[in-house]
Parts: structure tokens; C-alpha cells; sequence
């Protein structure tokens, strides 16, 4: 799943569309989670999977991270 020195991270099917996780340069800490081609990826399955990630987006332990370190400042 996680193949070193292959920045495609893993892939999926979403709604009948191939996605992939693409993490830049393999180090970086942002992903990129879209379709796997042009062809694959539908404008209806790519906005559905945005709205999933958007709503649910930072999750529980990110929230927490968050007003920790802001506390810290």
C-alpha cells in the first residue's frame, strides 16, 4: 500500500470512479486525493468525495491537536 519511493500512496474506487492519494515529492505533509485519470473521474463523484472530506475535515484528533498547540502559544 505504502510502496517507497512511489508517490501515488494507495488508490480507491469512489462512486465508480478510480481516485488516488498523491503526497508531492513523497515527503511533504499535504496529500492530493483526486482521480486517477481524466477519464475515470467524473465531475458528480469528484464533488461528492470533496463534500465527504470537507464535512468531515479536520478530524476529532486534528480538532484537539489544535486547540492544544493553540493554547501553547
Amino acid at each position: 500500500m505504502f510502496e517507497s519511493g512511489n508517490e501515488i500512496h494507495t488508490e480507491f474506487t469512489f462512486d465508480g470512479a478510480k481516485f488516488v492519494v498523491w503526497e508531492p515529492f513523497g515527503d511533504n505533509s499535504r496529500f492530493w486525493i483526486g482521480p486517477s485519470d481524466e477519464e475515470t473521474g467524473s465531475t458528480t463523484s469528484t464533488l461528492k468525495l470533496r463534500e465527504i472530506v470537507s464535512s468531515n475535515w479536520p478530524g476529532p484528533i486534528s480538532r484537539v491537536l489544535s486547540h492544544v498547540v493553540s493554547w501553547l502559544k
